[in-house]
């Protein structure tokens, strides 16, 4: 009997000594959190010289001279601003935004979203005439144009620079290339198939970003937000496309799991439940924007894929991405990190969410600009 109560009273210790380590660590992690934020795994490398070819070159900027240079502009994302917004903003509804930062009242940004019939984002200088090539830019709120006016989206400036195609702005924020692919079979088949011309020219905007939006980050789990309710596809043994229901359909539940994943620790260390930024996931997204081409190609002589990395998107995921894409037969724009640290001082963004300012559309456009007159320079003349 002395033994059995020995044993219990050391068993009590021992969990009331790792509890309180386990506590203590939860707590250093929590500070560390606030004052450095997440320890990402993945650094930066280089790109592979087999891409060299892809990344935009400097000299495209020598014109860029209308912008004032200051000091590094960095995203804040601790500032307390607030958005005002008509509530309940249907779908293809015009409205406007107004950010202001609530210590001071400067606005941010006031700009004004209008739609077409089709409930797209209007494209300013679109071509009237029945062109019979379109170019289709695909992507989140960067193509979407967060934060500028119309006539500020790259969309919109390709357009003026384009003389023989219809530009047409198909960015929805917050998507990614598995909503973009599961809504063109389902309740948004129309809005991106409902172009009237023969032949497109297909161009994606891509970031890191896509990856958690297609796998679910920690996160995503413990906010169980937007990012809950994404489609999830997955590569079956025959390398095709299965869907998989709903990310929150696919993660452990429970209030066990909730206080686990809520830990500091877990957070701290960037600890996942998938391998996000890994091979398997970026074989998912190369698969994924295969199947968006055949989609149009069921109905469109597709000219091109482009898929533009915009300079967030890390090095190592640029290679391994780009590799497959060739593969199968679609071209890499591959922003030009050194430009932006060096002519624009990173004054591309928004700063307080990172989406691009109108600095930054200005350099998408020209990134695509450079590309389409290499490739179909006829479309300029």
């Amino acid at each position: 009997m002395k033994k059995k109560i020995i044993k219990i009273i050391t068993f009590v210790f021992g969990l009331t000594i790792s509890a309180s380590l386990i506590y203590a660590f939860n707590e250093y992690c929590a500070y560390k959190l606030s004052t450095e934020g997440i320890r990402y795994r993945f650094y930066e490398e280089a790109i592979h010289a087999d891409f060299q070819q892809y990344i935009v070159p400097e000299n495209i900027f020598d014109d860029f001279t209308n912008f004032k240079k200051t000091e590094p502009l960095q995203t804040n994302l601790s500032l307390d601003f607030s958005e005002k917004r008509p509530h309940h903003v249907k779908f293809g509804q015009d409205y406007r935004s107004i950010v202001r930062i609530n210590e001071t009242g400067e606005a941010l940004y006031d700009v004004q979203f209008h739609f077409d019939s089709s409930k797209r984002r209007k494209v300013e200088n679109q071509q009237t005439q029945k062109n019979d090539t379109a170019l289709v830019l695909l992507g989140c709120s960067f193509t979407y144009g967060e934060g500028v006016n119309d006539f500020e989206t790259f969309s919109s400036l390709i357009s003026q620079k384009v003389k023989n195609a219809n530009v047409y702005n198909l960015g929805i924020g917050g998507s990614s290339p598995n909503q973009i692919y599961f809504d063109m079979q389902n309740q948004l088949k129309d809005y991106y198939t409902n172009l009237h011309e023969k032949n497109i020219i297909i161009i994606n905007t891509f970031f890191d970003a896509h990856l958690l939006r297609q796998s679910c980050d920690l996160r995503c789990y413990t906010e169980r937000g937007w990012m809950f309710q994404k489609p999830k596809y997955v590569l079956n043994h025959q390398n095709e496309l299965e869907f998989k229901g709903f990310l929150k359909d696919s993660y452990p539940q429970g209030h066990i799991f909730d206080f686990i994943f809520n830990l500091s620790i877990f957070k701290y260390y960037n600890f996942e439940i998938s391998d996000i930024y890994g091979d398997r996931n970026i074989s998912l997204t190369a698969k994924l924007l295969e199947a968006i081409r055949g989609e149009y190609q069921k109905k469109f002589n597709v000219l091109n894929f482009y898929n533009v990395f915009h300079y967030y998107s890390n090095d190592d995921i640029i290679n391994n991405l780009s590799h497959k894409l060739v593969v199968q037969q679609m071209t890499p724009i591959i922003e030009n990190k050194k430009i932006i640290k060096s002519k624009f001082y990173q004054m591309v963004t928004l700063p307080i969410d990172g989406h691009p300012n109108a600095l930054g559309h200005q350099v998408l456009a020209k990134n695509i600009e450079w590309k389409l007159k290499q490739d179909y320079p006829k479309l300029f003349e």
